[in-house]
C-alpha cells in the first residue's frame, strides 16, 4: 500500500500532459468504481494487520485526493461521480480509525471540496 500512497503524486504530472486527456476517463472510471469499498477493522488484530489497515486508509485517502484533483482537470469525466463519491469519503471518514489523524485531516479537506 506504500507504492500506492505515492502513485497519486505521479497520476498528478501524468495527468497533466495533453496525452493523457483520452485515457483519464476511462482511469477515472475504473478509480470510482474500485473506491466504493470501505472496510472496516472489527474486534482485535495484530499490530501488523492493524499497520496494514492504517497503510490501506491512507492509500484510499490519496486516492479521493486524487479524484478531488479531478473535480477541476476533468469535470466531464467525474461529473458521472458526482453524487456518490462524498457520500464514500465520509463512509471512509467514519471507517477510518481514531489514531489516523493525518489521514482523518486529510478526508475532512476532501469531503469540503466535494461539498
Amino acid at each position: 500500500f506504500k507504492v500506492l500512497k505515492q502513485g497519486s503524486y505521479l497520476l498528478f504530472r501524468l495527468l497533466q500532459a495533453d496525452c493523457w486527456r483520452q485515457q483519464a476517463s476511462g482511469l477515472i472510471d475504473q478509480m470510482a468504481h474500485c473506491f466504493g469499498y470501505v472496510p472496516r477493522l472489527v474486534g482485535r488484530c495484530s499490530p501488523k494487520v492493524r499497520a496494514s489497515y492504517y497503510d490501506f486508509m491512507a492509500c484510499l485517502s490519496k486516492t479521493a485526493s486524487f479524484l478531488t484533483y479531478s473535480l477541476t482537470a476533468y469535470p466531464v469525466e467525474i461529473a458521472r461521480h458526482k453524487e456518490r463519491l462524498p457520500r464514500i469519503i465520509f463512509l471512509l471518514l467514519q471507517a477510518c480509525p481514531v489514531n489516523c489523524v493525518s489521514v482523518r485531516r486529510e478526508l475532512i479537506v476532501i469531503l469540503r471540496h466535494f461539498l
